[in-house]
C-alpha cells in the first residue's frame, strides 16, 4: 500500500514539477514502485486470498496489468488532445492510485476478518 501513496505523491508532483532533475527522480520513483509492486504481488494475493487458487487470481491480476497498458496511453492521449498538456492525466493517475489505496486498504481488512473466522473455527 506504501507504492501507491508514493505512486500518488509522485504523480501529483510530475504535473507541477518544471526542473529537469526532479522530474527524473519522480519517473525514477514511480519506475521504481511499478518494480516493487509486480513482484510484491504473489505474496500479497496469498495473503489475502491464501494460495488455493494463487495462480488462476494472479493470472486475472497481470491480464489487467496487461489491459491498463493499453488503456493507459490512450487514456494520456485523450487527455494532452483535450487540454494540450499531461498534467489533466497526471492528476487522473493520481487520483486512480488513490482509489486502488482505498481498494488495497478495503482487501487487507477482508483478508484479515476471513484469518480470524478461519482461526475461531
Amino acid at each position: 500500500m506504501l507504492f501507491f501513496l508514493l505512486e500518488v505523491l509522485a504523480f501529483w508532483q510530475l504535473g507541477q514539477t518544471r526542473e529537469a532533475f526532479v522530474f527524473e527522480l519522480l519517473v525514477l520513483l514511480i519506475i521504481s514502485c511499478y518494480g516493487g509492486g509486480f513482484s510484491c504481488m504473489p505474496a500479497y494475493l496469498s495473503d489475502i486470498f491464501g494460495t488455493r487458487q494463487l495462480s488462476a487470481i494472479h493470472g486475472r491480476i497481470l491480464t489487467a496489468w496487461g489491459l491498463a497498458g493499453v488503456a493507459g496511453p490512450s487514456i494520456v492521449s485523450y487527455f494532452h488532445a483535450q487540454t494540450g498538456g499531461y498534467t489533466a492525466s497526471l492528476y487522473f493517475f493520481a487520483a486512480c492510485f488513490v482509489l486502488n489505496f482505498i481498494i488495497a486498504a478495503v482487501l487487507k481488512q477482508y483478508g484479515q476478518r476471513k484469518k480470524e473466522t478461519r482461526t475461531a473455527i
